[in-house]
């Protein structure tokens, strides 16, 4: 065979080679764009994410901390989410409020490429979004299984507010209560299981116990439901138990006459007396607790000086 033919064919070989090698090198530029750069993009969106979070919380805060209208109260969340996003780096950030007591923040923020700039990305748009809402709760978790009724609130303000606070002590026998053995004046209280009608609650001292034994009744419980009666018995074991969060606030429901729950607040144990059969304490407020919350779907709850701010999403 002719020398020439050999390097005809050497030749097409190395331009064979030349562009896999070149399409090989693109790859491999683009694979080492989509680590490095998508780390790096990952890395900016949890300090946005961290913005948005920090973003929505201050505006839910303004929301509730801001006397007047409903627009008041959203311009006041307006002006510092965005100024909370602007001091977190991120001032390209957009508010809106799903509803009248919830915030949304998006903050907006662009990943200069490295890379993948070589190949015609030579950025990518980064957003995270936050919601948060702030208002008078309607529901809780762990609320301790203790019962007021809303005469303890005159005006929206607690007869007890100040340390060490007010002697709350069972219903009388007979109870004059509508409701047997819901408390119905100011300086009354009641155990309770939280059973949701007017008849069948059979809870008894070792329940009530438990509940407060792991620091509350751990299923959620929303403002409207009926708080059926607990059985009348002097259940003075459970004042030692009480004992044991002397010092510690914990959410309470708030009932009228009739047993319905109305509200919630926060209560702040301050003594248990088992030979009185007494609690001793006062409402704390205004405050905001992550046991207290606000659900969309539940009725509304009315003010007894515990609030909500919480994020949401």
């Amino acid at each position: 065979m002719p020398m020439g033919h050999r390097r005809g064919e050497r030749s097409g070989e190395s331009g064979q080679a030349l562009v896999i090698f070149v399409i090989a090198l693109v790859v491999i530029i683009g694979m080492t764009g989509l680590i490095v750069d998508g780390g790096s993009a990952f890395v900016q969106r949890r300090a946005e994410q961290n913005a948005a979070d920090a973003a929505a919380m201050a505006g839910a805060t303004a929301y509730l901390a801001t006397l007047g209208t409903v627009g008041a109260k959203q311009a006041a969340a307006q002006q510092f989410a965005s100024r909370t996003a602007a001091a977190n780096g991120y001032p390209d950030v957009s508010v809106t409020f799903p509803r009248a007591n919830e915030i949304a923040v998006t903050v907006n923020g662009t990943h200069t490429n490295y890379f993948s700039g070589l190949l015609g990305q030579s950025s990518w748009p980064v957003t995270a979004s936050a919601s948060a809402q702030a208002g008078v709760p309607n529901a809780a978790m762990n609320a301790m299984p203790i019962l007021f009724n809303e005469k303890a609130f005159v005006a929206g303000l607690p007869i007890a507010r100040e340390a060490p606070g007010e002697f709350f002590q069972p219903p009388a026998q007979p109870n004059p209560c509508p409701t047997k053995d819901v408390p119905c004046d100011a300086t009354t209280f009641n155990w309770t299981v939280f059973c949701m009608a007017q008849s069948g609650c059979v809870g008894n001292t070792s329940d009530v116990a438990g509940y407060i034994r792991q620091q509350g009744y751990d299923t959620t419980v929303t403002v409207g439901a009926d708080i059926g009666p607990l059985n009348a018995g002097k259940h003075t074991d459970l004042y030692e138990e009480v004992k044991v969060w002397e010092g510690e606030e914990f959410p309470v429901g708030i009932v009228d006459d009739e047993g319905n729950l109305v509200g919630w607040a926060l209560f702040h144990i301050s003594y248990a007396d088992k030979g009185a059969k007494a609690i001793q304490g006062y409402f704390v407020g205004p405050v905001e607790s992550n046991d207290l919350m606000i659900v969309n779907s539940g009725s509304a709850g009315k003010d007894f000086g515990a609030y909500a701010i919480r994020l949401t999403d």
